[in-house]
C-alpha cells in the first residue's frame, strides 16, 4: 500500500485502517545495499533532526510477503528508522497486526525477518495489541515473531497483549 515514508521534518504522522489482502513480492536486488518489504508498509525514514511521532493503528496484512533478495522483510512494515540519521522519534502502534485467516500466509525474508516489522532502529515504540500468525522465515539472521531485528530503541508493551502464534525459522538470533 505505501512502498516508503521518508520524513525530513518533525511533527505528528498518523497512518490508520489500512489493510492488505493481496500477495507482496520483492524478487529483485534493490539499488544500494539494503531493501525494504513489507506487507502494507515497505519502510518508515527519518533525515536530520527531526522530531517525529509516528502512529501505525488499525493496520492489518493477510498475505505473504516475500523478499528474495535484499533483508529487512515484514508482515506488516519492512523497516522503521535507521540509526545512521539518529533522530530521537517515538511510535505508537495500535492493532497492527500479521494474520493468517487463510491458514498459509507466511513471511518469507534473507534477514532481519519479521512478523510484524523486519528491522525497527532507533526508535522508541509503544505497541498495544498486536500479533503475528504466520510463519516467518528467514534464509539469514535475526529472524523474529513481532520483530526480525531490533537494532537500537526499545518495544513496551501497552496494556493488551502482543503474542506471536507462527513458526519461526532462521539460521541465528532467531526468536519466537
Amino acid at each position: 500500500i505505501i512502498g516508503s515514508v521518508y520524513l525530513t521534518t518533525g511533527g505528528n504522522f498518523k497512518y490508520s485502517y489500512l489493510e492488505n489482502k493481496g500477495t507482496i513480492l520483492n524478487d529483485e536486488t534493490p539499488e544500494g545495499s539494503s531493501g525494504y518489504t513489507g506487507g502494507v508498509i515497505g519502510s518508515i525514514n527519518y533525515k536530520g533532526n527531526n522530531t517525529s511521532n509516528v502512529t501505525v493503528s488499525y493496520v492489518i496484512n493477510d498475505a505473504n510477503v516475500t523478499s528474495n533478495a535484499a533483508p529487512n522483510t515484514g508482515g506488516v512494515i519492512g523497516s522503521w528508522g535507521r540509526s545512521a540519521d539518529k533522530v530521537q522519534s517515538a511510535g505508537t502502534m495500535t492493532y497492527v497486526v500479521n494474520n493468517n485467516t487463510s491458514g498459509t500466509a507466511k513471511v518469507k525474508g534473507v534477514s532481519c525477518v519479521g512478523g510484524v516489522i523486519g528491522l525497527l532502529d532507533n526508535k522508541d515504540v509503544t505497541y498495544i495489541v498486536g500479533y503475528n500468525m504466520a510463519d516467518v522465515t528467514g534464509t539469514g539472521d535475526s529472524v523474529g515473531g513481532i520483530v526480525g531485528d531490533l537494532k537500537t530503541g526499545s518495544i513496551k508493551a501497552g496494556n493488551d497483549s502482543i503474542n506471536n502464534s507462527g513458526k519461526i525459522t532462521g539460521v541465528n538470533n532467531v526468536g519466537g
